[in-house]
This record gives structure tokens, C-alpha cells and sequence, in this order.
């Protein structure tokens, strides 16, 4: 059974995007922008304009994060030659490597990934409710019309 030269590329970009998501660098990258912006992230139906905001970019930092790395490894990389591969191939594309690229184009994806962070971090500092969704948080579990100290 051969392959064609298309499916060649595909192996080889798929390859190299499961190669990248590995890497400390580009997860250290991911992982911060999640930190910077999640708190932003409600579990509402409603969609806040700022989630908008924080998608695009998303799609810009990590995206050009991505197309650079690619274009640098895989000779011959085209970036729209290899999104229109991936819509006529999603089912060779499972886990993590579907919801990273699927992140770019599906913002519902981008929002489960966002609050499922969000989720963590709440999980792991173990602070409940105290992770407030405006930037100002208050982590000492006052409320401010209680008083002052």
C-alpha cells in the first residue's frame, strides 16, 4: 500500500505538530497564555466580547508559533495546502493534536480549553469561589462590604 506524496506530507507535518506540543518551550507558551487570560472565562451561555478578543489572539501568537516552527522543519510546508489536507483527513487526527488545531477555527474548542484550565488552576490552588472573574482578585475571602480590617 503507497503513499502518495500528499499523505507523505501530512505524516510528516502531523509528525512534527506532535513533536512541538512535546516541547517545553512551546507548552511553557500555551500554558502562560492560559494563566494570562482564563480568568476572563465564565461557564455562561452568554459569550463575553473579550473572549473574541482573547481568541484572535490566541490564533496569533500560538498559530504563527506553530506555522514558524513548520515552516522551519518540514520542507515544502504550505500552510493552506496542509489545512485543506486536515479538512479532508479529520479522522486521522485524534486527541490532542485535533483540539490544538481545532482551537484556531472552532471557538467553542478554544472556550472548553480556557475554562478547562481555568478549572485546574481553581482545583489546584484549591481556592474555590475566591478566583473572582475580574482581574482584581480577591484572595483573602473578604468581601468588601464587610469592612476594612
Amino acid at each position: 500500500n503507497e503513499c502518495s506524496p500528499e499523505d507523505e506530507m501530512f505524516d510528516i507535518i502531523i509528525g512534527k505538530i506532535e513533536e512541538l506540543i512535546m516541547d517545553e518551550e512551546f507548552n511553557a507558551k500555551q500554558q502562560t497564555f492560559f494563566a494570562e487570560n482564563c480568568v476572563h472565562f465564565t461557564d455562561d451561555e452568554e459569550n463575553k466580547f473579550i473572549y473574541t478578543e482573547i481568541h484572535n489572539k490566541y490564533v496569533a501568537e500560538i498559530e504563527a508559533h506553530i506555522d514558524a516552527y513548520l515552516k522551519e522543519e518540514v520542507p515544502g510546508y504550505d500552510p493552506e495546502q496542509f489545512f485543506t489536507m486536515l479538512r479532508n483527513r479529520e479522522d486521522e487526527v485524534v486527541g490532542d493534536i485535533w483540539d490544538l488545531l481545532t482551537s484556531f477555527t472552532d471557538f467553542a474548542v478554544f472556550k472548553d480549553l480556557m475554562l478547562s484550565y481555568r478549572s485546574q488552576q481553581k482545583q489546584k490552588l484549591n481556592m474555590g469561589d475566591y478566583l473572582d472573574t475580574e482581574p482584581d482578585l480577591t484572595v483573602l475571602g473578604r468581601s468588601p462590604t464587610k469592612g476594612g480590617p
